[in-house]
């Protein structure tokens, strides 16, 4: 595809999601009254986007960063799923000749595996806990990474991956954020950033699909679903196109420093998260 044609395309497809919501409110299908719940909303997935169409990954730390603050009804949380996997679709299509799947099948294999796990430690552990240790372990690697730019494995496998992939799984499973330890992973061990996007978003994409799936078996998911999605179409379009031009524009060095400052993000994010639920739940008498 030239990049007359993409850009064509990329223009016709912001257009149509433009057009989708305007349908839906004419039609008295959507609230057109635009709040401050739905701007903070639509803000976050603008943002959330950007940062998965350009690092593959990430969005649920920027979102979560965004949202911590705010009163967001659960039912934003299968939208920006959505969106998410939406702007995964659209990077795919976009960044096709960058995926791995050889590498990410072990990841992916492991992630299912690891994914009830998760789950069952969420159902046995304190989730404050868990969520604060998580935050302190994302703290201490990143920055510890972000000293050492060059900092390479020279070895691994796919045994080595599918361990890493697992581990992602519990933290999906458990935290509802699994890219984290595979972003880890990846930086360590893929010397280009075609190669570490390629594998993580492989990966991304298998579990948040899952994960979409499982919102829609449980109930979850809300009647206005739909219509809220479509709300969120421009944004997702705008900020998937905006973040995979920055990912064609940045170098390897820039694209570790990006992916080790979103894990950064999602560090200090998870423990400010733990920390307020545990004062919550533990006022001073």
């Amino acid at each position: 595809m030239t990049p007359a044609t993409s850009l064509r395309w990329q223009g016709f497809l912001i257009v149509g999601s433009l057009a989708a919501p305007l349908c839906l409110w004419v039609a008295g299908a959507a609230n057109a009254t635009i709040d401050s719940h739905s701007l903070v909303i639509l803000f976050a997935v603008f943002l959330g986007s950007v940062v998965v169409g350009a690092a593959g990954f990430g969005s649920a730390a920027v979102a979560g960063a965004i949202m911590l603050f705010w009163f967001i009804p659960l039912s934003a949380v299968p939208i920006l799923v959505s969106a998410s996997l939406t702007t995964q679709l659209i990077s795919l299509g976009q960044l096709r000749k960058s995926l791995r799947w050889r590498g990410g099948v072990p990841l992916i294999i492991g992630g299912l595996l690891g994914m009830p796990l998760g789950v069952l430690l969420l159902q046995r552990a304190d989730p404050n806990a868990f969520r604060f240790g998580f935050g302190i372990f994302l703290l201490c690697w990143s920055g510890y990474l972000l000293m050492r730019p060059k900092l390479q494995l020279e070895s691994r496998g796919a045994l080595a991956d599918a361990a890493v992939g697992l581990t992602g799984g519990v933290t999906g499973g458990a935290i509802a954020f699994p890219g984290a330890f595979p972003a880890i992973w990846c930086a360590l061990t893929r010397p280009t950033k075609e190669e570490q996007r390629g594998t993580i978003q492989i990966f991304i994409l298998v579990t948040q699909t899952c994960t979409l799936a499982y919102l829609l078996a449980r109930g979850l998911v809300s009647r206005d679903f739909m219509a809220d999605y479509i709300t969120m179409l421009p944004a997702i379009m705008i900020g998937t196109f905006v973040g995979v031009h920055l990912f064609t524009r940045i170098n390897e060095v820039l694209f570790r420093r990006l992916v080790l400052l979103l894990l950064l993000t999602a560090g200090v994010t998870h423990c400010i998260h733990a920390i307020i639920n545990f004062v919550a739940q533990h006022p001073a008498s």
